[in-house]
């Protein structure tokens, strides 16, 4: 019994995307801002830039409490150039994750409407089966062979170099990230993050702005997912969205703009087969940012509203 409860854990793992505190693929509210998945995205942004975020599942697996947590900031060194860092955990199951990395980004402006920015990463992804608060069934046999040593099943620890990029023209964000350039000793290869974000006129004087966003992933094995999603902004201060991911997930949320901070809530509902243990995922997410043009800009947009 206790092989196929860990064959189950895995299969649950693999079934909802093994490895989701990676780059935050399993956050969906990755449209505030692209830097959880791509660290390129530091080339174009703020100031400084420092976020929280966190979710927990809801069904039986709620029980354990946050299921993900991830630190994530970034600094303009001036002249193009940006450094970062970014550290997540995630809990499936029995199996914890934690990914930390360091990165480093540069832009090169084309002109005042297009840009390119590259950056490079480096880091330390850590695996760990813990089986320390594990309720077994009765009919499992404690004194298998299997669970003599000790709490700790596995831990492996693994070092992580990646790269990625971030076109920007107007109002359109196109990106490309690769984590594991090389993983361990091995590279990775065909796993890849790809997104892209437009929002219409969104430097206007329009109140009601419209954007979409889209995310696609390949993984090493061949399997690959993608989600898609719909922006409605009113003067850039209250945003909604609606998406859809293709392992059978639906989501919708609201994220507000403040002056030097935003705040956003995100529910995902789960329509797979995994729904009875895990049926959605309450998401949060706390940006404190300073960036004295994007200030501006809002503040040049609700006067032109008015």
């Amino acid at each position: 019994m206790n092989i196929k409860c860990l064959s189950s854990i895995l299969l649950l793992i693999g079934s909802m995307g093994y490895g989701l505190a990676q780059n935050q693929i399993g956050i969906s509210s990755y449209y505030m801002n692209g830097f959880g998945i791509n660290p390129a995205y530091s080339s174009n942004g703020e100031d400084l830039f420092l976020s929280f975020r966190s979710s927990q599942f809801v069904g039986s697996e709620s029980k354990r409490g946050l299921d993900y947590m991830s630190f994530a900031g970034y600094a303009n060194l001036g002249t193009g150039l940006a450094a970062g860092a970014r550290v997540s955990y995630q809990k499936l199951g029995d199996i914890g994750y934690t990914d930390s990395d360091l990165s480093v980004s540069y832009r090169v402006d084309f002109d005042q409407d297009q840009s390119l920015g590259f950056a490079v990463s480096t880091g330390i992804i850590r695996e760990k089966m813990d089986l320390a608060g594990t309720s077994y069934s009765q009919y499992v046999n404690r004194n298998d062979p299997l669970l003599q040593g000790g709490d700790v099943f596995f831990d492996k620890t693994r070092v992580a170099i990646g790269a990625g990029a971030v076109y920007t023209y107007n109002s359109l964000q196109v990106g490309l990230y690769f984590p594991h350039l090389m993983y361990g000793e091995n590279s990775v290869e065909g796993y890849f993050i790809a997104n892209a974000k437009y929002v219409h006129d969104e430097n206007g004087p329009s109140t009601v702005k419209i954007g979409s966003y889209a995310m696609f992933r390949n993984q090493s094995d061949g399997s690959n997912f993608y989600d898609a999603g719909l922006l409605v902004g009113m003067n850039d201060l209250v945003w909604i969205n609606a998406g859809y991911r293709s392992t059978s997930e639906i989501s919708s949320g609201v994220y507000m703009n403040m002056d030097g901070m935003q705040v956003g809530y995100n529910y995902n509902y789960n329509m797979s087969d995994f729904s009875d243990v895990i049926s959605g995922r309450h998401e949060f997410t706390f940006i404190l940012k300073s960036d004295k043009k994007s200030k501006q800009q809002r503040k040049n947009r609700w006067h032109k509203s008015r």
